[in-house]
């Protein structure tokens, strides 16, 4: 996911998570550079939402970072 967005200054975005029944969405705003970039990923329904956010984490390194601001959306 990361190779099309620098989260180098990371805490200059926005970071939003929409949690909804069919998926997940992320979504980064830079606040300097007014540049946003969104990722949808579909849920597995054979397991459970926290495992599905666990299999997210683990292939993403975008949420071990720090940002100005984290929305949740559920």
């Amino acid at each position: 996911m990361t190779e099309n967005i620098d989260l180098t200054n990371s805490d200059q975005y926005i970071l939003t998570i929409r949690v909804s029944t069919d998926g997940f969405s992320f979504s980064f705003y830079h606040t300097v550079d007014k540049f946003f970039y969104h990722k949808t990923y579909k849920v597995d329904p054979s397991i459970t939402i926290t495992a599905n956010l666990r299999n997210i984490f683990k292939e993403n390194n975008f949420l071990d970072k720090k940002y100005k601001k984290v929305i949740a959306l559920l």
